[in-house]
């Protein structure tokens, strides 16, 4: 990772670090070695920690702050070997609670038995139109059909845990560190 980070970057950065597991916020394998795991975590605070950037704009400031806590988070986790191992065994069986939301559609059409992705016709047909959704990161659309195809099939976890992801995805999007620069220009009075 350079020392310098382009605002752009940044922001984008700040709009998905929540869907990213702690080896992805650190730019690593999981095979990574401690070494590594120390490595990638000290470029990474140096070049993207709030007083590295302290030449940028407030916002983006903000978005500084938010991605440094999480490459802390992710840090603390992977660099404390049972913390590591608990936390890689909760990635193997239930997913990351920061997968990509893309991720988790392939996956879950990759690993997940056919009932997982719905039991019933309309359970199937209200979760295709989600993970449409989900890969075009249209919130409000995947979370309108995850809710229906969840009234179909209230017991289904993969349809909850998605609905779920997709509602913190628009709540991220929306959050004041989510929002356009242009909402951000300051107001005349």
């Amino acid at each position: 990772m350079s020392s310098r980070i382009l605002p752009i970057e940044l922001t984008a950065l700040a709009r998905i670090v929540d869907e990213l597991d702690y080896y992805q916020v650190l730019g690593l394998r999981p095979e990574a070695e401690a070494s590594e795991i120390k490595r990638a975590y000290h470029d990474a605070a140096r070049s993207l920690h709030p007083d590295a950037n302290r030449h940028l704009k407030e916002h983006h400031r903000i978005d500084c702050e938010r991605i440094a806590k999480r490459i802390s988070e992710a840090y603390c986790v992977l660099r404390n070997p049972r913390q590591r191992k608990a936390y890689d065994v909760h990635r193997v069986e239930h997913g990351s609670p920061r997968l990509p939301l893309n991720e988790l559609r392939n996956r879950v059409r990759a690993t997940q038995a056919p009932t997982r992705s719905g039991q019933t016709q309309e359970g199937r047909q209200f979760w295709e139109r989600a993970t449409d959704d989900l890969s075009r990161q249209d919130w409000a659309s995947a979370i309108r059909n995850l809710q229906t195809a969840v009234t179909f099939e209230p017991e289904n976890e993969v349809f909850r845990v998605a609905l779920s992801r997709a509602r913190h995805a628009l709540h991220d999007e929306k959050a004041p560190g989510g929002q356009p620069e242009a909402d951000s220009a300051p107001h005349t009075s």
